[in-house]
Order: structure tokens, then C-alpha cells, then sequence
């Protein structure tokens, strides 16, 4: 999935999660070309960057082949992250869960980076795996609870 379409369709499965989600552009943060700033129903933020790696012989500035194939199982909805203080790891579960039970036929898996053994870099967030054979990583950038500020990039705390 490219990601002109990508960022629209994150936002629509998160918005009803949260209590406010934006794109990059709607709040002006530059240093990033995709991504999402979300309120959570407790107040707190989460920052999520989107970068995408294409398809072999794929270029974001053609025509997009959609590419089609068996979609993955549903899961558990995951866990709530509806009030109280929100741990990275289930708002990660959450949104794993929500882009695999869309039941969308694009999709392959998605891996979560806190699961990962062992872990990398960056420790919340997604690996989404695409049959085109593309796939997009959701970063999460910065978080911070209510009434906070975001803290370096990357410098991610446990719960909000």
C-alpha cells in the first residue's frame, strides 16, 4: 500500500479508538513526511512516524498496482486503551489488531517490535507486510502522558 493511502487508512482505524488524531500536515510537524499525532481518551499523546519501503520495481510517483492475496486471521481485539494509564506495548497490541482484522486482502502480517526477539531500536511499533511486497513501519516517535511533552525521539516511556 503506498502512502498516500496509507496515512488515510491508519487514521480512520485509529480515530475511534482516541480522542483526537491528526496527520503530520493538520499539525504542522515537519521533520517526518508521514505519520500521526494522537490524544488519547486519557490525555496523553503518542507520536506515530510512517516510512515505507516499495515494492521491488515499484515508484510512489506512478500508478499504484494494488496486489491481492489470502488475508491474515482475525486476532483478539487486544487490549483496551480507553482511560487510565495507557502501556505502550497494549496501545501496540491495539493497533496490530485493528490492521489485522480489517480482513483487508493487500495484507500479509504485521509484526509487533516490542514482541521481537531481540528488540531493535526503535521499541514500539509496527512492521505492516504488504503482498505486493511492500511494507510500511509504524514508528512510535515520541509519547508522553497528560499533560506532558514529547521527549526525544525514540526516548519512549512504558505507559502514558
Amino acid at each position: 500500500m503506498y502512502p498516500v493511502r496509507f496515512e488515510p487508512w491508519m487514521r480512520g482505524l485509529i480515530a475511534p479508538e482516541v480522542n483526537k488524531c491528526q496527520t503530520y500536515d493538520e499539525v504542522g510537524f515537519e521533520r517526518s513526511a508521514s505519520g500521526l499525532v494522537i490524544e488519547l481518551r486519557n490525555g496523553g499523546g503518542i507520536n506515530l512516524q510512517f516510512a515505507a519501503k516499495s515494492a521491488p520495481g515499484d515508484a510512489y510517483d506512478q500508478v499504484e498496482v494494488v496486489r491481492e492475496g489470502e488475508p491474515p486471521a482475525p486476532v483478539e481485539p487486544g487490549p483496551s486503551i480507553d482511560g487510565g494509564s495507557v502501556r505502550l506495548d497494549d496501545f501496540e497490541a491495539r493497533i496490530a489488531a485493528l490492521v489485522l482484522n480489517t480482513g483487508s486482502t493487500e495484507l500479509v502480517d504485521v509484526q509487533r517490535y516490542s514482541t521481537r526477539d531481540p528488540r531493535g531500536a526503535v521499541s514500539y511499533g509496527l512492521r505492516i507486510s504488504w503482498h505486493s511486497g511492500a511494507q510500511t513501519y509504524v514508528n512510535v516517535l515520541t509519547a508522553w502522558p497528560s499533560g506532558g511533552r514529547p521527549g526525544s525521539d525514540f526516548d519512549v516511556p512504558d505507559s502514558v
